[in-house]
């Protein structure tokens, strides 16, 4: 007998500065329908003002959004950046009124909607921001914590997928238990999955091991890329305090100390250039592999059943692994941070040495932003996987 798909209804909330994120979300609804929907018998629906509101009359705009939106959908889903929003009739912006409507809900009667709350920590000219409307989203943040709303912040649109797709993967697991859904699940690839699959019908469907297999091969990218630069900071670093011994000790005193201190700073310029050759390289295929990881690992986590003890235990064994991998992001992050510093105390007495360490000092401040990004994204990772590891020891 063919069980009809549930379907989850998602109504996203955002102000007017919100723009890219909801139709990051449009792709991530897709491709999640198209990956669990036939497996799990759910699917989601997106609802949006643009797209699911006609023009008609009200009290005010907002009160013809709230009319046609209804209160039955299953997830509400919100976003805020920069702006809070414009004032309504009944509350200090559309957005909050939303909220408000979602949250009396919720507290009226518990589990019939998910209430679901980001924040873009993302960096914007100053020209851009208007600064009543900052601290309008600074103050209901802070409103939210003490109504007891767990809410996530993102600081790019590539994080903002994951977490969207983990979550309401979560969401899809739970709603699809509660309908009865017991199978062992197959996971077809993912949106390249599905393209490869329109040409060729008969590519087989990847396992929850090909998936977390996926993730292991692709960590091992990422730890040997981070070993390569560990490498080159340890080469860089030597070479440079080689540099200083050779100074003059007196100082830059006569012509032939002047001539020393050129030959010197050349050959450090040289050293700085050729690492900056290396390390932006080893930037994108960190990036890369680091994203595919967590990718891979997020889709296939949550749909690990409970019965399947080798499954979660290999589970657990990847959240020892990522735990571990994230003390050795802080540490790594040290040592950048004290290469970096060394380069900006360190004399530039031509032209060459100067631009060369500014150019060292960009990258390696890259690379600290990607592994600061790396450890937030690891810890929610590892939050989601100890939730799922949890739920599925408990079912």
């Amino acid at each position: 007998m063919v069980t009809a798909h549930r379907t989850l209804s998602i109504f996203f909330a955002a102000p007017s500065d919100v723009v890219d994120e909801k139709y990051r979300l449009e792709r991530v609804v897709e491709e999640l329908n198209r990956t669990w929907s036939d497996y799990l018998r759910v699917r989601l629906r997106l609802l949006t003002g643009e797209k699911d509101v006609h023009p008609a009359v009200g009290e005010d705009a907002q009160a013809v959004i709230n009319s046609q939106i209804g209160d039955d959908y299953d997830v509400f889903f919100a976003v805020m950046w920069t702006r809070f929003g414009s004032r309504t009739k009944r509350a200090p912006s559309g957005t909050y009124e939303e909220f408000q409507r979602a949250f009396h809900r919720h507290r009226d009667c518990p589990g019939s909607v998910e209430i679901m709350f980001y924040f873009r920590d993302a960096k914007i000219s100053p020209s851009k921001v208007k600064p009543r409307q900052l601290e309008n989203v600074r103050k209901f943040k802070s409103e939210l914590g003490k109504l007891g709303v767990c809410y996530c912040s993102f600081s790019d649109l590539d994080e903002f997928d994951m977490l969207a797709r983990m979550h309401l993967g979560k969401v899809m697991i739970k709603r699809s238990a509660t309908s009865g859904i017991t199978e062992d699940l197959l996971l077809p690839t993912g949106l390249l999955g599905h393209m490869v699959a329109a040409i060729d019908s008969h590519e087989p469907p990847v396992t929850l091991g090909d998936l977390l297999q996926q993730s292991d091969d692709a960590f091992t990218r990422l730890v040997d890329s981070a070993r390569r630069v560990e490498g080159l900071a340890d080469t860089l670093a030597e070479k440079l305090v080689t540099c200083a011994r050779r100074w003059p000790d007196s100082g830059i005193v006569t012509a032939d100390d002047v001539h020393v201190a050129r030959r010197i700073a050349e050959f450090a310029a040289a050293e700085l250039e050729g690492f900056v050759l290396r390390l932006d390289p080893e930037v994108r295929i960190f990036s890369t592999s680091y994203a595919l990881a967590l990718d891979a690992l997020s889709r296939s986590a949550v749909a690990i059943p409970s019965e399947d003890s080798a499954q979660l235990e290999r589970l657990s064994r990847v959240i020892d692994v990522y735990e571990a991998v994230d003390k050795a992001f802080e540490q790594f992050g040290q040592v950048v941070r004290d290469l970096d510093q060394a380069l900006g105390i360190s004399p530039a007495l031509t032209p060459r040495l100067s631009t060369a360490e500014r150019a060292a000092a960009d990258a390696l401040k890259r690379y600290e932003e990607m592994l600061g990004q790396a450890r937030k994204m690891t810890y929610q990772t590892l939050r989601l996987l100890k939730t799922v590891a949890e739920e599925r020891v408990n079912m």
